[in-house]
């Protein structure tokens, strides 16, 4: 049985490197473990910057459809701070596993401890931009990580009690963290609607991303008109916070016509509510012309040592998912002043919405690449006009299908094989997780086996639901987010054997929960099968991982 061993083996080895070497049987839950790659940061650091051995900075954002997919954690890289790689594909990297599952505006911090917190704009009452409105929310969203891929606790934190407009809750929007040695805590940047519907930027603090100290939060800068997305910037001396105008030709006096981004300054590097004032009226965004609006928000900075030059990212948010970027060597300036990039001289992933950074070492980056290969496709040994069908899903269900569906999204055919869920230690056992689903897995369900789609539905090949025989109606898989119960792991781990039709290079995927079962398909859906014995069952459970 050397084959079944050394396949299993590769098969186990290459999804131990993508998700990180875990023995828990818990492993999907993403608990927090202590890496040999984590690192601390010194005591007087206020800023990631000062984090050592760094190499790269790592790019959290959202995207620009109003889908789950697009209202969650992405990450690229670059190491340059100029032309950024996507990771998983441009896929999601974590869902919220909380209400609709939808967040917006993302941001990761680097612990004092050296691990991750994930923040975000709480939309998990909501699915898109209008039904926000009804369910605004005065809580964040939040996770943690040791690597930026296992994740763990997540949960939401509210940072506010106040009152917002039209009877509603001030809403809790695009939160950063920094860390605030003064009050030996973590300062929560956000941007909140009072009563009146005029935005401002406020802190909250905590130290354990639990609790806050107050639900009444201290304002930390009103410059008399309505502004969001502020993100700060520390030097040796002094901070600085980059904010979008949020008037729309109603900032009298004190603005322009709004939409654009705009800098203030505090006379040392701490993050002191009241401390912050702007020195100019003018845009950064706007350069030279400061009557022209750029239409641009949702700022991040970055700064190269390489060059000693800050970079300035802003979302043109009209744009649907495209920035910006302007630089100079010192913030302390004419805010027209800084230099606009040519779109040539930087390139950000298609579709990044509201982003940020944080820095990473070589080692981290390398397992966020490692994972980041380690994607198969999951050939059958059926075809049609000489089209090989794969493993794919829709509708949350597993499927048979092409490569080039039109009916298919880009990645639902794609799969990570992680560690068997059930016994992550064997190494002939996988788990099917979908790329484009985060903590998604194919399982059949053991305690609902007749578990079915109603015939007709829309899905891919949905047509062909009810071709299948009544009898044979039962065992379908399913694409289930992860639950951590020991039915859900079982019924989402197979064993990997040799095929079942003997063909030398494909295997076949055995179901733990049922050994009598295998991963077959019929008529275009995917089920967990009883094998006849016959050739035609034996080619239909048959597959090549490529």
């Amino acid at each position: 049985m050397s084959f079944r061993r050394d396949l299993a083996v590769a098969l186990a080895m290459a999804s131990l490197v993508m998700f990180g070497c875990r023995s828990s049987n818990h492993a999907a839950t993403g608990d927090a473990a202590t890496t040999s790659d984590a690192i601390a940061m010194p005591d007087a650091a206020d800023d990631t910057t000062q984090v050592p051995n760094t190499v790269a900075w790592v790019l959290s954002y959202f995207g620009p459809e109003q889908d789950q997919r697009a209202d969650s954690l992405h990450l690229a890289y670059s190491k340059d701070g100029l032309h950024w790689t996507a990771l998983a594909q441009g896929f999601p990297t974590y869902f919220a596993p909380i209400g609709t599952g939808h967040i917006r505006d993302p941001f990761i911090f680097r612990k004092r401890d050296g691990s991750f917190v994930y923040v975000a704009t709480d939309w998990t009452q909501s699915v898109n931009d209008a039904n926000y409105w009804n369910h605004p929310s005065a809580s964040i969203f939040v996770a943690e990580s040791p690597d930026l891929i296992q994740w763990t606790n997540p949960h939401l934190l509210r940072v506010n009690d106040l009152p917002g407009p039209n009877n509603t809750v001030m809403h809790a929007w695009a939160p950063e963290v920094y860390w605030d040695s003064a009050r030996a805590a973590y300062a929560i940047v956000w941007s909140g609607n009072d009563a009146t519907g005029a935005n401002h930027i406020y802190a909250s603090y905590t130290s354990d991303f639990v609790n806050v100290t107050t639900f009444t939060p201290s304002v930390l800068f009103d410059p008399g008109y309505s502004v969001i997305d502020g993100t700060v910037v520390r030097t040796g001396t002094q901070a600085f916070l980059l904010f979008k105008d949020e008037t729309d030709n109603s900032g009298s006096p004190l603005t322009g016509n709004g939409k654009d981004i705009q800098i203030a300054r505090a006379p040392t590097n701490s993050i002191v509510p009241g401390s912050f004032t702007r020195w100019s009226p003018a845009y950064i965004t706007r350069g030279a012309d400061q009557t022209t609006r750029q239409a641009t928000e949702g700022p991040f900075v970055i700064y190269d040592p390489t060059t000693a030059r800050y970079y300035l990212y802003a979302d043109y948010y009209l744009r649907g998912g495209v920035f910006g970027c302007w630089s100079t060597p010192d913030l302390d300036v004419d805010p027209g002043s800084w230099t606009k990039l040519d779109p040539s001289q930087y390139a950000m992933p298609p579709g990044v919405r509201h982003a940020n950074t944080v820095r990473v070492t070589q080692a981290e980056l390398d397992a966020l690449v490692a994972r980041d290969t380690a994607v198969h496709h999951i050939r059958s040994d059926y075809s049609e006009a000489n089209l090989p069908f794969y493993i794919s899903h829709s509708w949350f269900h597993g499927i048979l299908a092409k490569l080039a569906e039109p009916t298919l999204t880009t990645g639902d055919n794609l799969w990570r094989l992680s560690p068997g869920l059930s016994a992550p230690s064997d190494p002939a056992l996988v788990s099917l997780e979908a790329v484009g689903y985060p903590r998604y897995f194919l399982r059949w369900d053991s305690s609902n086996p007749s578990r079915y789609p109603p015939c007709g539905e829309a899905s891919t090949y949905g047509w062909a639901l009810c071709n299948v025989p009544a009898t044979d109606r039962h065992h379908l898989t399913w694409l289930d987010p992860y639950t951590d119960t020991a039915a859900y792991r079982k019924d989402a781990t197979f064993r990997v054997v040799p095929a079942l039709n003997g063909v030398s290079g494909q295997v076949s995927f055995q179901s733990v929960s049922d050994p009598a079962r295998y991963l077959r398909h019929v008529w275009y859906q995917l089920f967990a099968a009883t094998i006849d014995g016959s050739t035609v069952q034996k080619n239909d459970a048959s597959f090549v991982v490529e």
